[in-house]
């Protein structure tokens, strides 16, 4: 699935939410996937950083949803090609590596970061946090 096609999907689903009446939040994460919610928790707790502000990152950046490791990598010529990854948008390009940070400050390899979702939060709290 290329990363227009995952917008498109996401898209959609934000429009069935607001169609059902669902308002985004901690509940409707919770009610949705609540595996996903517990990831959260502990990444915020882990690293210090407050849970409300990995969520608004998540929800801001993919709508809670896990892209494929090639729904966006870096092509130099290619707008939506802009090298990032998972739920955080974790970065890998020329002018900026969050990517590479992540893997740094967690110890989690790059390829795991970019398609483990419960190690892409982790990543993206390490680069907000205090570190274990």
């Amino acid at each position: 699935m290329d990363r227009r096609g995952f917008l498109r999907l996401g898209g959609g689903g934000l429009a069935g939410a607001i169609l059902l009446g669902t308002t985004p939040g901690r509940r409707a994460l919770a009610q949705a996937e609540p595996s996903l919610a517990a990831e959260f928790e502990a990444a915020a707790t882990e690293y210090g950083v407050p849970e409300e502000l990995l969520l608004a990152v998540g929800y801001a950046n993919t709508l809670w949803e896990m892209p494929p490791p090639d729904a966006s990598p870096y092509e130099p010529d290619d707008l939506h090609g802009r090298g990032a990854y998972g739920i955080m948008q974790l970065v890998r390009r020329p002018s900026k590596d969050t990517l590479g940070r992540a893997a740094s400050l967690t110890g989690i390899s790059a390829k795991r970061l970019k398609a483990d979702r419960a190690a892409n939060v982790r990543g993206g709290a390490g680069g907000y946090g205090r570190g274990r």
